[in-house]
């Protein structure tokens, strides 16, 4: 029978936090399958074997999206609904030589 083990999952950390988890392990070192009514299988990065690991995992994941969000924020900071241009969308698209239906 498959090896039993506890592991830490991370894939979750920011919106459910980090979840701890009964897995078998398979025949791919770096893949564990959940155990019983759902079978949820998570690759590595999204699992450890320590809390410690896991932990370590979700504040890089942390500090990504927290790097990502402020991007997102300066960049609309940049903006300025005065002068942003207007693209026009009423006019019909030049046919690129593909036909819908009989013409």
């Amino acid at each position: 029978m498959d090896k039993m083990k506890i592991v830490y999952v991370t894939k979750y950390a920011l919106t459910s936090g980090i979840h701890k988890e009964r897995v078998r392990e398979t025949m791919f070192p770096n893949m564990v399958a959940t155990v019983g009514e759902w079978n949820t299988s998570y690759h590595k990065p999204d699992w450890h074997d320590t809390e410690v690991e896991a932990r370590a995992r979700a504040a890089v994941m942390i500090k990504k999206k927290i790097a990502s969000i402020q991007k997102q924020l300066d960049r609309l900071k940049g903006l300025d609904a005065a002068t942003m241009p207007i693209t026009d969308k009423t006019k019909p698209k030049k046919n690129r030589g593909l036909t819908i239906g009989p013409e």
